[in-house]
């Protein structure tokens, strides 16, 4: 949904990923949450991250950071919903998939 190509994406199991888990005093052991670096260096994780790359992306998904009223409890609860049951929600396979050809320089680490 990266129209732009702004994104860059670098698996928390990989040395970019654990140096920015620890970096930002997070469980390099912990892989099952979205963890953002923006460009100024902020680490955000769960609905804060999301909220961020949305304010990147096209229309319809440029219109989430209106969510940013409700309170994080509650965002990151719902996250974690969502994260655990994503599967059975919307299909698709259970792993992340790697990146299409076309999108392969968006990788790090």
């Amino acid at each position: 949904r990266d129209r732009r190509g702004r994104l860059r994406f670098a698996p928390l199991q990989s040395a970019l990923g654990e140096a920015v888990l620890i970096g930002a005093g997070l469980d390099p052991a912990e892989l099952s949450t979205m963890v953002l670096r923006t460009e100024d260096g902020r680490v955000l994780v769960r609905s804060d991250a999301v909220l961020a790359v949305a304010e990147d992306l096209t229309w319809p998904w440029s219109w989430a950071p209106v969510l940013r009223w409700v309170p994080r409890w509650l965002r990151d609860g719902a996250y974690r919903a969502v994260a655990r049951y994503r599967v059975r929600l919307f299909g698709g396979p259970e792993r992340c998939l790697l990146p299409e050809p076309e999108h392969a320089d968006r990788m790090l680490g």
